[in-house]
């Protein structure tokens, strides 16, 4: 997988209406600080997502920020 940016942003536009979504594995899709800041945007609507795995991508400090609000 390699979603990218780009995908981290289209999975973030229908996230929020994935409402028994528990667990969300993105390891390893190169996901850098925009696509975080795209899902950090959403994640709050995944009112049961217990797990999310966003290892092994780039998203640095400033990914890490947004995600961290």
């Amino acid at each position: 997988n390699s979603i990218c940016d780009e995908g981290a942003g289209q999975l973030a536009d229908v996230l929020g209406e994935c409402k028994a979504l528990a667990h969300l594995d993105l390891g390893h899709n190169g996901i850098g600080a925009e696509g975080a800041g795209r899902l950090a945007g959403v994640l709050g609507k995944c009112s049961v997502l217990a797990h999310l795995d966003l290892s092994r991508n780039g998203i640095g400090d400033e990914g890490a920020g947004r995600l961290a609000g």
